[in-house]
């Protein structure tokens, strides 16, 4: 992800997000790790729409942290 000015960028468009754009953070979570990355709200959209995001349910087995 890039910075620019202190600002974090857009994962997919690699743009920054500035104080008046609405964008969202996903944070992926795995057993050993995390990452959170920032979507301009539009470019959010786009990456489902282009199947790069998926969700899957979870498992009520597995164990939630």
């Amino acid at each position: 992800m890039e910075y620019q000015g202190g600002r974090p960028g857009c994962y997919k468009c690699k743009q920054p997000i500035t104080s008046i754009d609405d964008y969202y953070t996903l944070i992926w979570k795995g057993k050993t790790w995390s990452m959170e990355v920032n979507y301009h709200i539009d470019c959010l959209t786009k990456a489902f729409e282009d199947g790069e995001i998926t969700f899957k349910e979870a498992d009520p087995n597995e164990r939630q942290t």
